[in-house]
């Protein structure tokens, strides 16, 4: 088994100070010479880019992953920062049995524009000016657990699942909070006579949790050379719908025709549900009429 502790970043200074943190740590579970490179690997990639990894006799994966990257425009800059930490572990109970079980743990922040000071101008067929209307933030705090069950056979082969994902979501939306004149003409413009002004106004914050699981069950069935079926059957749930009946059956097979089997047949069918993005969730508590 695999101890792999590993460091990815770009542009992120505080990922030596943990990287040195990991260092040691992979220094006490390395069952080797620390000089081996089979052992112990330490890998860098450029500015703020590095990997540590570390084997021991355990099958066990944990990885911390922090990026940051700066967008937007000079009128409404944005900034993303993400850290990130996985736990995967591979065990193998008997001989044809395998359990894969993957713990992560995700936090993102966006940040979009700034405050506007003044409201903003739009003439049709002209130009556009003053300060962008396009602010806010939003910070997601993610936690997803995965595992999944395999058991091979020689005509059967099971593999079985389940999946528990909870997401908290810390939201401003404060677009529009200045203003926008819109003037039809350049004429109009100069007279200082808009058709219309919309303004945004209310509390731009939200704060909300969306939980999502889902689980399924799969049975790979070898008919004869050259022929395999495959019968599945999942589930899935989520909190922000009300919406119960979401088993999804599904159906493929893989054939390969001719002694020599050089070419396969592929194909299958099912039913497949979609889950509702967090985002539209978040417009919905956002934009009701009575908070924006």
């Amino acid at each position: 088994m695999a101890l792999i502790i590993g460091i990815n970043g770009v542009e992120c200074a505080d990922c030596f100070v943990i990287l040195d943190h990991y260092w040691f740590a992979a220094r006490q579970v390395a069952d080797g010479p620390i000089t081996d490179p089979s052992i112990l690997k330490l890998h860098v990639r450029g500015l703020g880019a590095a990997e540590l990894a570390a084997r021991t006799l355990d099958v066990l994966l944990v990885k911390f992953r922090c990026s940051r990257d700066l967008a937007g425009s000079p009128d409404a800059p944005a900034a993303f920062l993400q850290f990130g930490l996985i736990l995967q572990d591979n065990a193998l109970f008997t001989g044809n049995v395998r359990n894969e079980l993957i713990l992560s743990f995700q936090k993102e922040r966006q940040n979009m524009g700034s405050p506007a000071t003044a409201p903003a101008v739009i003439v049709k067929e002209a130009f556009t000016g003053g300060p962008s209307q396009s602010t806010g933030r939003e910070t997601k705090t993610i936690f997803d657990i995965n595992d999944t069950v395999t058991r091979l056979g020689v005509t059967h082969s099971f593999i079985f699942g389940s999946r528990f994902r909870t997401a908290r979501i810390d939201a401003v939306d404060a677009s529009n909070f200045g203003g926008t004149f819109e003037f039809s003409s350049l004429p109009l413009f100069a007279a200082g006579m808009p058709y219309v002004f919309r303004v945004s106004q209310g509390d731009p914050s939200v704060v909300f949790a969306v939980r999502e699981t889902s689980g399924f069950v799969q049975d790979d069935v070898h008919v004869r050379e050259g022929l395999n079926l495959t019968f599945g059957l999942r589930y899935s749930w989520q909190s922000t719908t009300d919406d119960r009946n979401n088993l999804a059956p599904r159906f493929a097979f893989a054939f390969s025709p001719g002694p020599k089997r050089k070419t396969v047949l592929r194909g299958g069918a099912g039913i497949f549900y979609d889950d509702l993005p967090r985002a539209a969730r978040r417009r919905s508590l956002l934009l009701d009429g009575f908070v924006i």
